[in-house]
């Protein structure tokens, strides 16, 4: 039987150097990636505009304000909340719009259509935006290689 103590060693040293001496990157293909995303995710803030009748982003990406008001104003759908913690500690509760309330409110709400289309639109630019960061120039070291860092250890 393959255990976690006996899989996990052989890969520490692969990772170590990964760490150290990074990944060489294609910077022609990383821009190139990096403006197709980008245009994905303006085709679909355009898309999301039309669904909604007001753009519900803002200077970088999706406004929680805006699509707060999209979904709990102007849809009237029940509001979805998530307890923060606040610097002071305090758990407070707020209304959130972040992808667990998204698909909820499209599982729950199976026959609204204009829901359903902006929610397709809101998670496929929340994915597309995400991807992005992960080709943005400050990603890669001035020597054109990437680096990350690996934690490999659970708990036991």
């Amino acid at each position: 039987m393959i255990s976690y103590d006996n899989s996990y060693p052989p890969l520490f040293e692969p990772m170590i150097d990964m760490m150290l001496h990074g990944i060489a990157m294609d910077n022609h293909k990383r821009i190139k990636r990096l403006g197709q995303l980008t245009a994905e995710c303006i085709r679909l803030q355009d898309q999301l505009t039309e669904v909604a009748g007001e753009p519900l982003y803002s200077k970088k990406s999706l406004s929680t304000k805006k699509l707060a008001k999209f979904l709990y104003e102007d849809l009237r759908l029940p509001k979805k909340m998530r307890t923060r913690k606040r610097a002071s500690g305090e758990k407070v509760r707020t209304v959130t719009t972040d992808e667990i309330a998204i698909k909820r409110l499209m599982n729950e709400h199976s026959k609204n259509e204009r829901l359903q289309q902006a929610g397709v639109l809101i998670l496929q630019h929340r994915r597309k935006y995400q991807l992005a960061t992960f080709y943005s120039e400050n990603r890669v070291d001035s020597d054109g290689r990437m680096r990350s860092s690996y934690a490999p250890y659970a708990d036991s």
